[in-house]
This record gives structure tokens, sequence and C-alpha cells, in this order.
């Protein structure tokens, strides 16, 4: 590990994503969120492209020179868009100073989320999981090959093991080891938790300024309660909490603590343009980062694709049946493609 695999690292992780995500960035869009959607798009390219190479057994190079040059490419005309929607606005943006209160609340909420990323990458935790996602990682970066070798005693692993390659989230911490010359083992109990947990309290803050559009105070108060409720979420191993905590660089800590609380947020701010009387079409951008969110989830867990359908589909069925949108609901409905598509994959695999 040196500076220089650290500084590729946080290029890759914040720099770029940052870019990636300038494509929905409104004026009424934070920086923070900016980039999750970053990272949402980088792992929805990660899984395009990773299925057709991981089936056709090319080689983890090879998917890494593909996912980095399109990442790359999203990123340049990401900004381009960004620059020339600045140039064409030229707003003023008034900033309101924080009250006392809010500082207060604030103050706290950042206060436990440094002692958590703190724990988090210099504490261990024990997990059998790393035996095979990590192992995986670490011998698709070695040895150049996808899902070839058993990580438990090295022999032959068949693409019947459809379940764990057809989410093939080891595959993108792999690739991000092997731009950054980082050993996997370090980049995963270590820097991963430093850029993951920020993402998923990014999201909760989005969804904050959604229930409370009205008071910033209370926002605060609302993170500084999940913030709480991760810190003390030993309860079960189980949890999404303790997962993102102790397991960040598993794909299942992605889908409970990013995944699925973003898809959370594009539903709940679907449903508020729905409720619109000027009954205007659902923004586009919406719909576009909700149908990458299916890619994205699928990325991280074949479980995604059953869950983000359930919470997509009372959403049409409350568009369609309850608000009379009938086309907005069409619309939403179309983004599970994504979620369809693997299912049938998987069934006929």
């Amino acid at each position: 590990m040196s500076a220089t695999s650290i500084f590729v690292l946080t290029l890759i992780l914040l720099v770029i994503p940052m870019g990636m995500g300038l494509f929905f960035r409104r004026t009424n869009t934070s920086v923070g969120l900016t980039w999750a959607c970053g990272i949402i798009f980088m792992w929805a390219v990660a899984f395009v492209w990773s299925i057709p190479m991981v089936y056709l057994r090319k080689s983890h190079s090879l998917l890494t020179k593909c996912v980095g040059v399109t990442c790359v490419v999203i990123f340049l005309l990401g900004l381009a868009a960004y620059i020339i929607g600045r140039v064409r606005e030229k707003k003023e943006r008034t900033r309101v100073r924080l009250t006392g209160s809010e500082t207060v609340y604030l103050g706290i909420f950042l206060g436990i989320v440094i002692f958590q990323l703190y724990k988090a990458a210099f504490y261990s935790y024990a997990d059998g999981d790393d035996a095979f996602y990590v192992a995986t990682a670490q011998i698709a970066n070695v040895s150049d090959t996808m899902y070839r070798v058993n990580p438990y005693h090295g022999g032959f692993i068949s693409l019947e093991s459809k379940r764990y390659w057809i989410s093939p989230f080891p595959m993108w911490v792999a690739s991000l080891a092997r731009i950054s010359g980082m050993n996997v083992a370090v980049l995963s109990h270590v820097f991963l938790p430093l850029f993951l947990i920020p993402v998923t309290y990014v999201i909760y803050n989005a969804i904050g300024d959604e229930l409370f559009p009205d008071s910033r105070e209370k926002k605060y108060m609302f993170l500084v309660l999940i913030a709480v409720i991760a810190l003390f979420s030993g309860f079960s191993y189980s949890s999404a909490e303790r997962f993102m905590l102790t397991r960040t660089r598993q794909g299942k800590e992605a889908l409970a603590n990013i995944v699925i609380p973003f898809v959370f947020l594009l539903l709940v701010k679907i449903s508020k343009k729905a409720e619109e009387e000027s009954k205007k079409d659902i923004p586009t951008e919406y719909l576009f980062l909700l149908l990458i969110s299916g890619f994205a989830g699928a990325m991280t867990s074949v479980f995604s694709n059953l869950l983000i359908s359930v919470m997509t589909g009372i959403l049409v069925l409350y568009l369609v049946l309850v608000k009379k949108r009938i086309k907005t609901g069409l619309l939403t409905a179309f983004t599970l493609i994504p979620e369809a598509s693997v299912l049938l994959l998987y069934i006929l695999l």
C-alpha cells in the first residue's frame, strides 16, 4: 500500500462517481446525492459488462478496462453537461446559516459517523463470508480469471454456481484493487468502509430532506437517530446496520444500505410528483435512476431483483389504482426490466 494507491482509489471512488452523477445534478440536488448517484451508475455499468464477460470466460483485466473506459467516458460527458447547464442557468444560490440547535444536532451526527468510520477501518471483525467474497475478489485479481477457482479448496468452480457470478460485486472490488495496486484484503477491510458508509448517510440525508422539507433541525435529528440505531445494531448479526459497519466489502451490505434506501428515495420522489395537481409527467431523471438502480442492485445480490420489484410494484399499483396516473404507472413499471431480465437469466441458466 502506498500514497499512490490511496490517491488512485480516492479518484475512483470519489471523483469519477461525482462526475458520473452530474448527469442527474439539478439545482436542488446536493453534492453528496450527486456522488451517490454516481456510485449507483458505476455499479450498473460494472454489472452490464460483467455478466456477458463472466459467461464467455473473459479475463478480469479485460473487464476492468471496459468498465474503466466506460466510466471515464460517462464522467467526461457528465462534467460537460454540468458545465453547459451552469452556463445557461446563471442562478445565484443563497445559503441559510445553521441555528444553534441545528449545529448541535449536526455536530452529534458527524461525531457518531466519525467514530463509526474509525472503528470500521481500524478494528477487525471476524466474518465467515469473507472466506468466499474477499477470497473470490483476490483470486480474480491475482489469476486474471473470474469465477473459475473455488476459494475454499482451490479447485475448479463451474458456471452452474450462478447465484454467485450473476451478482459479481467481488469483481468490482477486484477491479478497484487491480487499478489502485492495493491488496484486496486491505482495500476491503480498511478503505471501502471509509467511502461506502458515508454514501449510506448521504442517501439518508436526502430521505430526510423529503420527510422534513421545512425543518432542517428535524432532518438532523432524524440523522442522529439513524446513526444511533446503527451504533447499537449489534443485537443481530444480520441487521442492515450491522452489515454497514462490519461487512462493507460484501454485496449484501451495499444492497441493504445503499441500493434499497436509494430506491426508496426515488419512490418517494415519484409519489410526491404524482400528488401534484398539475398532472405533469414524472421527470425522466427519476425513472432513469430507478432503471439503473435495478442493474446496480443486481450487481450486489440476487435478492435485489425480488425486493426492488416488490417495492416498485407497490408504487405502480398506487399510481394506477389510487392516483389514476396510468401513464406514470406504466413508465415506472418499465424500470423493472433489469429485475425481470436477471430473474429470467437466473432461471434459464
